[in-house]
């Protein structure tokens, strides 16, 4: 997949987020463009989340409801986002230690919605 290809995944995803469209598919020629922008933004929160934990969570978030509404207009998406569920659970936890939060919960329901939620 080239970087172009990506480039215009992510922005496709970026313009569905801020409303600017009101929505996008992922085909199955696209399953590899997700898997990477899902792959490179939890790569960036793993480096952001100890400098500005607060942004961060809202990036978390935002990737949640990217999963969210990617699986339930694919069905077939659900394994793929499955094995990010680790990596929800590695940024939940540096953001609990770093925002001083007793606990968190991540909650998956079907047809795939992901919760995230911290505790003080």
């Amino acid at each position: 997949m080239d970087v172009s290809s990506e480039e215009d995944f992510a922005k496709r995803i970026e313009n569905w987020l801020s409303g600017i469209e009101r929505d996008f598919d992922i085909g199955v020629e696209g399953l590899h463009d997700l898997d990477s922008y899902l792959m490179k933004e939890f790569d960036d929160l793993d480096s952001t989340v100890a400098q500005d934990p607060e942004a961060a969570y809202g990036r978390v978030v935002r990737i949640a409801a990217v999963c969210g509404h990617a699986a339930r207009k694919r069905s077939h998406l659900v394994g793929i986002l499955t094995k990010y569920i680790h990596r929800f659970i590695s940024v939940m936890s540096k953001l609990q230690k770093e925002l001083g939060a007793i606990s968190f919960s991540i909650s998956v329901s079907f047809p795939f919605d992901i919760s995230l939620s911290l505790n003080f």
